[in-house]
């Protein structure tokens, strides 16, 4: 009687909506049901999102892969987003990775997406090779100096002494020379040494007096002529080309022919008339490019402070006063046929001038 008098109890409060157990509407889930439910909601959600990942990763490698493959294709020339767009160096970059290359998608993309994954960076594609030029291509059309078919004095290294003059005569090959006061023959002999290539040297000396002029030592006729038998006897070994002319220098000149020279040096009388007269008459004998020289390329009172009053080169033959000199007459000269002047660096230095061509 009691358990169905409690039965009844319970069914009373059923009726009445009110439980002595929870003391809440019928109609509320069991807190225990709530939870439960709760916990299969989570379970199922963690299920789906976990086929989500799956199929993003069976599709192209996760929400990175996508990404990625978005940015190549707006770098690419595809479709564009709002996303930042990688620089272009780093896209590229990336395309060209082996194992991110096989991983990118083939579809989804567009065809410059697909082409651009098994391509190089567009930078090396498009770089063309550089080729060098042999190291011989810029020597093989240009010549040393003695080489060109028009050699140029301006191109001759500078020259300490006037004996240095001699080897370019030989490295240009030259044939022909003159020498315009010789006295004892040494400078003539010096030269001949070492131009081996010379077929003819004429040498034109007075070897003896001339009125109004004055040189160191003995002024008489022997004394000149035993220079011209040293000159003679030192030159012996190249008698097969050499040919004195002993006389004076304008009258040899005249003996000579035209522009058959390709060497005159001048080393005769020093005053201003003189040498103005010897180069006058023997610039017609070089041939176009050949050379002209002389020695004591300085003025009369350089020479008399240096040389004593004796080398007096100031007065000309005819009485005139031309402290010039040697120098004075070389640049008039040079001057009025614009030429340049070469000359050796030593006390008394020669000077040297080229015909142009």
């Amino acid at each position: 009687m009691a358990r169905f008098g409690r039965q009844k109890q319970r069914l009373a409060e059923a009726a009445n909506g009110r439980s002595r157990w929870t003391e809440r509407p019928l109609s509320s889930p069991h807190p225990f049901v709530t939870v439960a439910l709760l916990v299969v909601a989570l379970f199922q959600q963690s299920q789906f999102l976990g086929q989500i990942a799956l199929a993003k990763t069976i599709n192209g490698g996760g929400q990175k892969a996508v990404e990625s493959s978005s940015k190549t294709t707006v770098a690419g020339g595809g479709f564009e987003d709002d996303s930042t767009v990688t620089p272009p160096a780093t896209a590229s970059a990336a395309t060209t990775d082996p194992e991110i290359a096989l991983a990118k998608p083939t579809t989804g993309g567009s065809l410059k997406e697909v082409e651009s994954s098994s391509k190089p960076p567009p930078s090396t594609a498009t770089q063309p090779e550089t080729i060098t030029a042999p190291a011989t291509a810029s020597t093989a059309t240009s010549k040393n100096w003695w080489e060109k078919p028009q050699p140029l004095l301006l191109d001759w290294p500078d020259l300490p002494v006037r004996n240095d003059i001699h080897q370019y005569l030989e490295l240009l090959k030259l044939k022909r020379g003159a020498e315009v006061g010789v006295q004892k023959g040494l400078l003539a002999r010096k030269t001949l040494k070492t131009w081996k290539s010379c077929e003819e040297y004429v040498l034109i000396d007075l070897w003896g007096n001339e009125a109004g002029y004055i040189e160191p030592g003995p002024d008489t006729n022997a004394y000149k002529q035993a220079h011209l038998s040293n000159a003679r006897r030192i030159l012996k070994p190249y008698e097969n080309i050499t040919h004195f002319y002993v006389m004076r220098s304008t009258d040899a000149a005249k003996k000579l022919k035209k522009g058959s020279f390709d060497y005159v040096y001048i080393d005769a009388r020093h005053d201003y008339c003189a040498v103005a007269e010897d180069i006058e008459h023997y610039w017609p004998t070089l041939r176009p490019g050949g050379i002209m020289a002389g020695h004591d390329f300085v003025d009369a009172q350089y020479a008399i402070d240096r040389l004593g009053p004796v080398e007096d080169w100031s007065k000309c033959e005819d009485g005139s006063h031309q402290p010039r000199a040697v120098r004075g007459a070389v640049e008039d000269f040079a001057k009025e046929h614009n030429l340049n002047i070469k000359t050796t660096q030593e006390g008394f230095p020669t000077w040297l001038i080229q015909k142009p061509y």
